[in-house]
């Protein structure tokens, strides 16, 4: 645990110096413009939205369930919110992965990478991750439902969800196209545990105003750092 706190807090650091601080600039205005505008079109279709024959029920009942639907798709359009955000921050993520590789394994000479410039494979891996994340959630939806009424729980079940897929996510984003597949496994195999770990410190972040924006460079740069860890420890 301590290893990876340090990882983290060194990542911290790291990103607040040039070469990173340009990744973290752009990841965050290409997140920001691609949100807006995938919650834009889902606003418009929530809102957009009729009833056929609510207009045929008597008025209390037509206001009260037309009140409800509301209420129905606010909490829709958050839900969509909390699976899209961390799902397109990780997406844009891969397209600056050599740039936050280059940068982090300059401080480990004494390891190899496998040259890659320009991981098309870390794209198709998020696109694949993301899709996955998103029906695992929406499978969830029943249970997000239910903890509505307890909030704290509510939580604790998203952190355990999104923790996993995450730390799975983010290890397969700075390993895929990088290192062997079968060092690849071997490491994963060795610290599945740490990996599901780290995944959680990245699901609290994405929850954190501010620092949700920061959270997927954050991660990746940090699970480098992890990674050159384990792999010294497995070597």
């Amino acid at each position: 645990m301590s290893v990876m706190l340090s990882c983290f807090f060194r990542s911290a650091s790291e990103i607040c110096q040039k070469p990173l601080r340009q990744v973290v600039v752009k990841t965050i205005f290409v997140s920001l413009v691609i949100l807006l505008f995938v919650l834009a079109v889902l606003a418009f279709g929530l809102l957009n939205v009729e009833m056929p024959g609510l207009d045929q029920l008597p008025r209390p009942i037509s206001w009260l369930v037309e009140r409800s639907l509301e209420f129905l798709a606010l909490l829709l359009f958050i839900f969509c919110c909390s699976i899209l955000f961390p799902w397109v921050l990780s997406l844009v993520i891969a397209f600056f992965l050599d740039e936050i590789v280059q940068v982090v394994r300059e401080g480990y000479s004494s390891t190899n990478f496998l040259e890659k410039i320009g991981n098309t494979q870390a794209v198709v891996y998020a696109v694949k991750f993301g899709v996955l994340t998103s029906l695992i959630n929406l499978a969830c939806l029943p249970i997000y439902l239910i903890l509505l009424f307890f909030p704290l729980m509510s939580l604790v079940f998203f952190y355990l969800v999104n923790g996993l897929l995450l730390g799975r996510e983010y290890y397969g984003l700075v390993t895929i196209g990088y290192v062997a597949d079968t060092e690849r496994r071997a490491v994963f195999k060795e610290n599945r545990l740490q990996v599901y770990l780290a995944g959680l410190f990245i699901a609290f972040m994405m929850t954190v105003p501010v620092i949700n924006l920061i959270a997927p460079v954050l991660g990746s740069v940090a699970m480098v750092h992890l990674l050159e860890v384990w792999r010294l420890k497995t070597a």
